[in-house]
Order: structure tokens, then sequence, then C-alpha cells
């Protein structure tokens, strides 16, 4: 099974007059996820997500609406994937999408610290270096076993927007 592990794009600082759940994306939080999706479309299409599941925060909202919008896939929000929530939480998710018969990839929207939890324990052969996920990233990763996914998986690729415009990150 292959799975997209997406943190969500650039988003706005936190202040004291906002929670951190509403934190909407930057604009170059958005170029991320237009560009991600440009990507995926331009790359092998048996690899475009069958379906997207998001964290309800809305800088990953967001993210995965674009998502779901340029790819024309299916987007479901899940609380296990907003910030604080375990990775075997996530990997539930896998798991039962697998169960449930999914017909291609899987592409997960959130938040660190779980997005790079998730990519080091799915591919634990990576180097510490290689687990990060900063913002806007995606990984791929083929995972053989959804059902017991833990240290089988192999990194297939990231992809991440690399523009560095005169804009604050």
């Amino acid at each position: 099974m292959l799975v997209y592990l997406v943190r969500h794009g650039k988003a706005e600082k936190a202040t004291a007059a906002m929670r951190d759940r509403d934190r909407p994306l930057r604009p170059r939080g958005e170029r991320q996820s237009e560009w991600l999706a440009q990507a995926l479309l331009d790359g092998a299409r048996d690899r475009l997500p069958a379906l997207i599941l998001s964290s309800e925060f809305l800088r990953a909202r967001e993210t995965a609406r674009i998502l779901s919008e340029r790819l024309g896939v299916e987007l479901r929000f899940e609380q296990a994937l907003e910030l604080g929530w375990p990775a075997d939480d996530a990997l539930a998710l896998v798991a039962r999408e697998a169960e449930r018969g999914i017909n291609g990839p899987l592409l997960l929207v959130g938040h660190n610290p779980q997005m790079e939890i998730l990519l080091s324990i799915l591919s634990p052969d990576l180097a510490a270096a290689d687990d990060e996920m900063k913002t806007g990233m995606a990984a791929l990763v083929d995972v053989p076993d959804p059902f017991d996914p833990e240290g089988g998986g192999r990194l297939l690729r990231k992809l991440r927007l690399n523009d560095r415009s005169d804009e604050q990150d």
C-alpha cells in the first residue's frame, strides 16, 4: 500500500488572540499546496491518492482542500491526525482504510511531530536527517503490510516546493 504523509503548508504564526487550531496558511503555504497537487498530477497516475484524510486544524484543512480540489479526490477529516495525537492512532487509520479495501494510495495531512514519527516508524532505516518533515512536504512510503506497518516500509520519494521569496518564513 502506498501512503503519502503530508505536513500542512506554511501557516501564519501563532498569536495570543488566535487559537493554534485556527492558524490559516500563509501565501507560501498555499503555493506549496498548489505545487504539491501539480507534482502529484504530473507523476505516475497509479500513484495519485484515492483518499485524503486530514486533521481539522485550519492549516491542515486548507492544505487538504487544495489537494482534494486539484486532484479530484475525496477528503475526510480525522481527529487522530490533529496536533497532539499519537502516531499509533494515525497508523490505525492506515490499517482501517486497507481493511475497507482502498483502491489506491492513501494521503494523510497532519502536523509534526506526528508526521515525522510516522515516517520513522514506517521507514526505520532512514538516516535521522531523512525523516524530517518540513511544512508543505510530502513523503511517499511503500507500506507492504498496512496491518503491521512498523518497520517494513520504504521511503520512495519526498516532495516539497523549494521557493524562496521575500516573504518571511
